[in-house]
């Protein structure tokens, strides 16, 4: 018996079971970033009319105050990512549904690394729960290109070049998050220092740009 075929949602025909991807992504990542916020809790204070404990008080929110504005940058580049990814879509498969759909929930599951974060900066298990994470995010993001540009989901098929370097691109982050993973257990601030070696990298990257690479943009 022939397997039945998966189903692809298009642009135009299916439109609305595309649009409720690309909805509930968005609506995924709106609820993320807000509970980023929440995760703060007000400072705990004897005095409630002391301008000075309260100003102590907040002094000791700062890591977590820290923390929410590294996650805030991380979940809005990612979001930015995503953006273009999808914008570049002609057609979605059940398969890059469900990759997608994987890769939403370590978005929604971010703010507890975060808050464990900024509560205990200096403890190896909280730095590595939030690289996991991160790298989580980012190493999806890039099955899910691959899967795109492999199953034809694109609307102009990508030069292999291009293809190529959109891969190491967006796989460097997860580079820079395993990496900092051992040396958190050496050193968790240090640890937390790696996760900026993506940047040098992106930007020597950089240099070796393909023809072609700015066809991602949408």
């Amino acid at each position: 018996m022939a397997d039945s075929p998966k189903p692809v949602f298009r642009r135009s025909g299916d439109g609305l079971e595309f649009d409720r991807v690309a909805f509930f992504s968005d609506a995924i990542y709106a609820i993320a970033l807000t509970l980023l916020a929440v995760g703060i809790g007000a400072p705990a204070i004897r005095d409630t009319t002391s301008s000075q404990q309260l100003l102590d008080g907040l002094q000791d929110k700062l890591p977590e105050i820290v923390s929410f504005f590294l996650s805030f940058a991380v979940l809005g580049g990612f979001w930015i990512a995503h953006h273009r990814f999808v914008a570049q879509l002609a057609a979605i498969d059940a398969a890059l549904r469900s990759w997608n759909l994987l890769y939403l929930a370590f978005v929604a599951f971010l703010p507890y690394p975060t808050l464990l974060l900024g509560q205990h900066p200096e403890n190896s298990i909280a730095v590595s729960l939030y690289a996991i994470n991160v790298g989580m995010i980012s190493g999806l993001e890039t099955v899910m290109f691959r899967h795109a540009y492999r199953a034809g989901l694109n609307r102009m098929q990508l030069p292999p070049a291009v293809a190529n370097y959109g891969t190491i691109a967006s796989g460097l982050p997860v580079a820079a998050f395993a990496l900092s993973i051992p040396v958190a257990f050496v050193n968790p601030i240090a640890g937390i220092a790696t996760w900026a070696l993506s940047i040098p990298a992106q930007m020597v990257l950089s240099r070796f740009e393909p023809d072609g690479i700015h066809d991602l943009d949408p």
